[in-house]
C-alpha cells in the first residue's frame, strides 16, 4: 500500500499491526512496531518510509505518524549532520577566500594557514 499510494489500505495495516501498551478507562496509548516502517532495522528490505519517498506519495507521508517519524529522524540525525556540514562548508569558504583573495607578494602565513586548513 506505500507503494501505490492507498491511504485507507495503509491505514488499515497500521491499525491491524498496532499494540496496545496502556489502556486505562476511556483512554488508550498504542505503538507500531517499526521494523516495516522505518528502515533502521534491516537494510535487505525496503521500507514502508523509502516506498514513500521514491513513488512520491507525500498524501502518505502527510499522516501524523510518518510525519512524527520524520520530524523525530530529522532532529536526531539530520539536524546534526546538517548543522556539521554547513560550519564545515562555511570554513572551506573562508579559507578559499582568504587564499585567493591574499595578494601579498611571497610567503603570506594567513595564506598559508587557509592553504594547510584546505588540504
Amino acid at each position: 500500500s506505500a507503494m501505490f499510494g492507498n491511504v485507507d489500505a495503509f491505514c488499515e495495516i497500521l491499525d491491524h499491526a498496532k499494540v496496545t501498551v496502556w489502556e486505562w478507562g476511556g483512554k488508550k496509548e498504542v505503538g507500531f512496531p517499526l521494523d516495516e516502517l522505518d528502515s533502521g532495522s534491516d537494510d535487505a528490505r525496503i521500507c514502508a518510509l523509502e516506498l514513500m519517498t521514491v513513488y512520491r506519495h507525500a498524501n502518505l507521508l502527510s499522516l501524523n505518524l510518518m510525519g512524527e517519524i520524520v520530524k523525530s529522524k530529522w532532529e536526531t540525525f539530520g539536524m546534526l549532520w546538517f548543522r556539521r556540514l554547513l560550519v564545515v562548508q562555511i570554513a572551506c569558504w573562508g579559507c578559499t577566500a582568504m587564499v585567493c583573495l591574499d595578494d601579498t607578494v611571497g610567503y603570506s602565513p594567513v595564506r598559508y594557514g587557509a592553504r594547510v586548513c584546505l588540504f
